[in-house]
């Protein structure tokens, strides 16, 4: 039988998870980092968190969520477009509602893409979910 991974966290799989994530992808940042120098890097240009809606088109699985609260936390409430490989469900339609909600004289940051999981034991394309075996 073929070996299913480890399906538990442990403070060896974070790690095990980082040093895979730091080889695969040189510059990875984890969520927080990449949402708060998202804003330094921004506001250097004029956005500021008040005026600037956060809008979202990421896959609709559980693994982007944290990146979506990490967001959140640093830029607001967020317009979500939901998504499948980074592309937005919205469609037009859900663009021009979303340029209703940008505070008047404000910006939009729109954050999209697709994700890629590294499971416990450091393999890429696999995620470990909760309730499963592997």
């Amino acid at each position: 039988m073929k070996d299913e991974g480890t399906a538990e966290l442990s403070k060896k799989g974070v790690v095990s998870v980082m040093e895979r994530v730091d080889a695969v992808y040189p510059g990875a940042l984890p969520s927080h980092r990449m949402a708060t120098q998202a804003l330094a890097i921004l506001s250097q240009k004029g956005y500021q968190q008040e005026t600037t809606l956060l809008a979202t088109s990421l896959g609709c699985d559980e693994v982007n969520r944290d990146m979506e609260d990490e967001l959140r936390v640093v830029f607001g409430s967020n317009y979500a477009m939901g998504g499948l490989a980074g592309f937005p469900f919205a469609g037009v339609a859900g663009f021009g509602g979303m340029i209703h909600h940008i505070p008047q004289g404000g910006n939009a940051v729109v954050v999209y893409g697709p994700h890629v999981g590294v499971d416990w034991d450091g393999t890429v394309g696999k995620v470990n979910r909760r309730g499963h075996q592997g």
